[in-house]
């Protein structure tokens, strides 16, 4: 009789875990491995100790694959920047029992218990030694304290945007839509928005974006405890359909809004040509091309009438691409190759393209956060559709971008694009 083999589990992705709201497999994570590495620690006092009947206690109940790996643990506590060193064992001591770990469960080879309080003298050592058994005990007391403190945090957000949306919509809602935040002051000002207003949040973890067959990359970026590529390979061609771009935490693709705005429309949204109605008339060449328009002094270069006044054709653009589902909203950049992310060609609407030639005129005359909101409008910009032309309908979505970088994540303010299905078509 064969013996079929046993499935494999999936490891738990930490950061998503939490961010998705399913905690209840982190904290049983992250306390498994301090058992661990107290254990560790323990191995050179306490000869007698049984590790395996340890782990066995009710009281611990773990098996050793199910403690929280060391770059979880560093990924969780940079959701909150908690970095602890020796030094701050005391510190540690008191966060772990604000956290609600007051004490650990141990047994000996002839089956003695044997409690140790965390005020205890031997759990201080353990915070302040410098071997490596002593790094392993901080990094998990560290993740601890950092998932209580997001914890706590999380909470709060959830009420006040809770609260702020009910204010905005004047519904008894109980729930932020799965994917969204709503918007401080400062976020919704990046995007030219009001607070109280839904943004989309994203988690950008490179590592966890690689395919299982890129083991060396990802056995090298996780040995040097780094999760982005600083170097970048990005071409914007004329209208591509994507390009690509390695994961790079300073890419001002991830910062497109209020405050960098002007500089990403004069640099980066093209157009290919314009069309001058007063020549067409006249019986003159009537399109253009960027360079002669913008040689021109931004103008006709027959008949002088301001560009603002002339017709793109053909502008595109290039955006953070975000899968999307047939139901729900999107929170899951698009990939290419296993590692790097998708860049999708676009191209804005004649109404909302001119309100971004408003914004950026040397004499404005419409303000930044008006053509922002102009052109996030559904079906302000199209994408390509099956036949490779730009018909299928879009839109920008505001992002706060989770990005992770140096064992944390930092946070980006930024848009994204994103096609339209049916239903959000037809409401």
């Amino acid at each position: 009789m064969k013996n079929e083999p046993q499935p494999q589990e999936e490891p738990v992705d930490m950061v998503q875990a939490m961010t998705s709201g399913e905690n209840e497999t982190v904290r049983p994570a992250l306390l498994a491995a301090l058992m661990e590495a107290m254990l560790r620690f323990l191995d050179t006092l306490r000869p007698d100790m049984d590790k395996a009947g340890t782990r066995r206690l009710p009281v611990n109940g773990y098996r050793v694959k199910d403690a929280a790996k060391a770059g979880d643990m560093r990924a969780v506590a940079g959701l909150v920047g908690l970095k602890m060193k020796a030094k701050d064992a005391a510190d540690m001591v008191n966060g772990l029992m604000a956290a609600g770990v007051y004490r650990l469960h141990f047994t000996t080879t002839r089956g003695i218990p044997w409690v140790i309080n965390t005020a205890d003298a031997v759990m201080l050592d353990a915070l302040a030694a410098t071997n490596a058994a002593g790094q392993a005990v901080r990094r998990a007391a560290a993740a601890i304290m950092a998932f209580d403190q997001w914890q706590g945090q999380a909470a709060a957000e959830r009420e006040t945007a809770i609260r702020a949306l009910r204010e905005r919509t004047g519904q008894d809602v109980d729930e932020v839509p799965e994917g969204c935040k709503v918007a401080t002051a400062e976020q919704a000002d990046a995007f030219g928005l009001s607070p109280g207003d839904l943004i989309r949040y994203v988690v950008v973890e490179s590592v966890g974006m690689l395919r299982d067959a890129f083991v060396h990359l990802r056995g090298e970026m996780e040995a040097h405890d780094r999760s982005m590529l600083e170097q970048s390979d990005k071409t914007t061609t004329q209208g591509n359909a994507y390009n690509c771009s390695v994961l790079d935490v300073d890419a001002g693709v991830f910062t497109v809004n209020a405050s960098s705005f002007m500089d990403w429309f004069k640099a980066s949204v093209f157009a290919g040509n314009w069309y001058c109605s007063p020549c067409k008339t006249s019986g003159r060449t009537a399109t253009y091309g960027n360079a002669q328009v913008k040689n021109a002094g931004h103008a006709c270069p027959t008949c002088g009438n301001p560009r603002h006044n002339m017709t793109p054709g053909a502008n595109f653009a290039h955006l953070p691409f975000l899968t999307s589902k047939e139901e729900g909203l999107s929170t899951t950049l698009s990939v290419i190759g296993g590692h790097r992310f998708e860049m999708r060609a676009f191209r804005f609407s004649g109404r909302a393209f001119k309100a971004g030639v408003k914004a950026t005129r040397t004499v404005p005359t419409m303000t930044v956060g008006e053509a922002m909101r102009e052109m996030m409008k559904d079906g302000a910009v199209k994408v390509r559709g099956d036949r490779g032309t730009f018909n299928r309908p879009a839109r920008l979505v505001p992002v706060l971008f989770d990005i992770q970088a140096d064992g944390g994540f930092s946070h980006h303010l930024g848009l994204a694009v994103e096609p339209l299905h049916e239903s959000d078509m037809t409401g």
